[in-house]
């Protein structure tokens, strides 16, 4: 998991906890898998982005 700060946050991006649009320059979080099946470059490809509060919850 990565926090990424809102200054950082250039685009948007569908939260899968909730499905709505986390905006360019809203705070969140970027997850992916420390134990893919594909090795590392694949847990990259699939990360996605959270609302903090909704990872939060999660």
């Amino acid at each position: 998991m990565r926090e990424i700060p809102a200054h950082r946050a250039e685009k948007s991006y569908r939260c899968p906890a909730c499905a709505n649009e986390v905006p360019p320059g809203q705070a969140h979080v970027v997850v992916w898998s420390a134990e893919h099946f594909f090795g590392d470059e694949a847990a990259v490809r699939d990360r996605r982005h959270y609302h903090s509060y909704c990872w939060q919850s999660a």
